[in-house]
């Protein structure tokens, strides 16, 4: 049993902890191929094995690999392809949103002030992954899968 003041120093990196067990005990993450391996491991849509960007951390760079480094997909398709993310990182925010504050108003009793201005810091802190997974999602809904024989 770990007592409460031993983890309590590390309260700074819940994030990295949280990120941690489900990277090693979620099933979503050990799935050999497909679309949802893709979008959550920042991985190729057709080969599933190459890198999308070229920083593992999305608060350090957000800036994408031009091209997979195992198959060759080009990742810039077009000019301005990546502008039809914002619609997916629009959709997100809006989800996020609104389960916040219900959560604020409805269950801790907060005022709207209060719930508002925690949605403005909650998109703050998660814009940088939000975007990065808006990109993914988007790349993966025009990039069909294709398995290596």
């Amino acid at each position: 049993m770990i007592k409460f003041e031993l983890i309590l120093p590390l309260r700074c990196c819940w994030s990295v902890v949280i990120y941690s067990y489900f990277k090693v005990f979620n099933p979503i993450f050990m799935l050999p191929a497909g679309k949802i391996y893709s979008i959550i491991n920042s991985k190729c849509p057709r080969c599933n094995q190459g890198k999308l960007y070229k920083q593992a951390n999305p608060y350090r760079s957000n800036a994408m690999e031009s091209q997979c480094s195992h198959c060759g997909q080009d990742f810039t398709i077009e000019t301005g392809f990546y502008f039809g993310a914002m619609y997916v990182s629009y959709a997100f925010n809006v989800a996020i949103a609104v389960v916040f504050n219900v959560l604020m108003i409805v269950v801790w009793k907060r005022t709207v002030f209060e719930a508002m201005a925690g949605i403005v810091f909650i998109m703050i802190g998660l814009s940088s992954v939000l975007v990065r997974y808006s990109r993914n999602i988007w790349l993966n809904m025009f990039v069909k899968y294709q398995k290596q024989t």
